[in-house]
């Protein structure tokens, strides 16, 4: 029973300090962003990974959290990549013309 509650006790403190990380964060972004979306996805994140190590310390499988993680991210770099593209081609649609028209 004392192993147990040392170890509740090691994902109390991992979590609080993922908390604590991901409020730090958030003040740091307010300052370059007022997306509220942004802070609190790069929040949820930050706290999603301490989620993630504190798993590990239970011995729990974390493989299945760890691929969810994976995912956003290239969810994420896709959509960005995507959207940067498509600016890219509406700023520049009239030369974008002139070369497919040669």
């Amino acid at each position: 029973l004392l192993n147990y509650l040392n170890t509740f006790y090691a994902i109390f403190v991992i979590v609080s300090v993922g908390s604590i990380i991901a409020e730090i964060i958030g003040l740091l972004l307010r300052g370059v962003t007022d997306k509220q979306t942004i802070i609190d996805i790069s929040k949820g994140i930050v706290i999603y990974i301490f989620f993630i190590w504190a798993l590990e310390i239970v011995g729990l499988p974390t493989s299945i959290f760890q691929t969810i993680l994976e995912l956003f991210m290239i969810a994420i770099a896709i959509s960005i990549g995507v959207s940067f593209g498509i600016l890219l081609v509406l700023e520049n649609k009239e030369t974008i013309k002139k070369i497919f028209q040669k």
